[in-house]
């Protein structure tokens, strides 16, 4: 199993290669001579939690003599630059730092651009996914094509995942068609029932007064207190298939960039979800497992007791069991924070080797057990003689 998991990898990275290879070759090959910069990125996305800061960087180079470059954020006041103004010598690149802070910015997510302008004008989209800091589910989207034409039906999948469990919880999942300017096209409500996991088709017809261009499909699952969001991006384009040659390279390399991010987004989103789902199931197996043992043994000793007695070591086997089920809770939660927080570093190997590591370790019953032992038999009934001594009626035990 392992083997081919391996061999699908390698054959992804090979694809990846090959596409930023051919994408190379071809804009080295067509490039158009009038441009004055290039800008290392088409489109800034990410993810970052309420009240805290992110650096992202983005890479200026000159092709023409030294210019003067201005930079401005549109749409999104929350995000910074470490300059405004400057120049740049020909063949020479500039560093250009965005700090985002969240602080006192409610989860959402946000949309707008980032306009580059010397003696011409280049614009990078932006999506910054604002969330809640103590996230219960993880919300993941997957479409199915992402150009469409006016009117026609927008289809796509959700994913959501309850990343703790313990049982059935209603969420809110809302909808939106938004472009880069910010505008709201569409929205949307439902509610849902999730226990666990659930997986959603959904489809949408597109406004009519989505024009051509470039426009971003958002999700977010909303529960009590906590928001957490997913987008992707989609295009409304032309019917018929008639341009001109550079409306065609245009596309064309927009595509085999876009075929690359969505190639490893999708290749990050399988990985993290087998590492929720691995990690979901261990937990869900412990807190069977020690219920099952608990279970057992409360039988096993009820045989040893009178009613009364066992309406006393019952109620203590409760109190026993909500113990041990909130330690492993406890630790599984821990484990998925540990893993959010090497998964950001983006250090895969050692995610996989801690994740081979739990498997081994388990979740050390051992000590749980220990710690939160099961009652005593004995002291059962010495607890309810020494209440008959002092003139307890044992009786009302019955009405517990």
């Amino acid at each position: 199993m392992k083997k081919k998991r391996k061999n699908k990898i390698k054959i992804i990275l090979a694809l990846v290669l090959f596409l930023l290879i051919a994408g190379s070759i071809a804009i080295f090959c067509c490039k158009n001579n009038g441009d004055h910069f290039e800008v290392d990125n088409i489109l800034l996305k990410f993810s970052i939690k309420e009240n805290s800061e992110l650096i992202k960087k983005i890479n200026i180079k000159n092709l023409n003599t030294q210019e003067p470059f201005q930079i401005n954020i549109e749409n999104i006041d929350f995000i910074s630059v470490d300059k405004n103004n400057f120049y740049i010598e020909k063949g020479e690149t500039e560093e250009i730092s965005l700090l985002i802070n969240s602080n006192s910015i409610e989860p959402e997510v946000y949309i707008g651009r980032i306009k580059i302008i010397s003696e011409e004008e280049k614009t990078i989209p932006i999506i910054i996914e604002v969330e809640s800091r103590n996230n219960v589910f993880d919300n993941r989207l997957n479409m199915f094509y992402t150009d469409v034409s006016p009117e026609e039906t927008l289809n796509y999948e959700v994913k959501i995942f309850d990343l703790y469990g313990g049982g059935k919880k209603e969420i809110k999942l809302i909808t939106y068609i938004r472009d880069f300017s910010g505008k709201n096209f569409f929205s949307s409500e439902d509610d849902f029932v999730v226990d666990n996991q659930i997986s959603l088709s959904k489809n949408i017809k597109i406004p009519k007064e989505l024009k051509y261009g470039d426009y971003v499909l958002i999700n977010e699952v909303k529960y009590e207190e906590s928001l957490v969001s997913s987008t992707n991006l989609f295009s409304v384009v032309k019917k018929d298939l008639e341009s001109t040659n550079s409306l065609f390279f245009i596309i064309g390399i927009f595509g085999l960039f876009f075929i690359i991010s969505v190639i490893l987004f999708i290749y990050s989103i399988n990985s993290r979800d087998k590492l929720i789902v691995d990690l979901q199931k261990q937990y869900k197996f412990e807190s069977k497992k020690q219920r099952e043992l608990i279970k057992e043994e409360e039988k096993k000793n009820f045989k040893k007791l009178n009613n009364n007695e066992k309406k006393e070591y019952k109620k203590e086997v409760h109190k026993i069991m909500n113990k041990r089920l909130n330690e492993l809770k406890n630790i599984h939660k821990k484990r998925l924070e540990k893993a959010r927080k090497i998964k950001k570093s983006g250090k895969k190997d050692e995610l996989k080797k801690q994740l081979e590591n739990w498997k081994k370790q388990g979740y050390n019953t051992n000590v749980l057990e220990k710690k939160y032992k099961m009652p005593d038999v004995k002291e059962i009934k010495r607890k309810i003689k020494n209440w008959k001594k002092q003139g307890y009626n044992t009786d009302i035990l019955n009405s517990r």
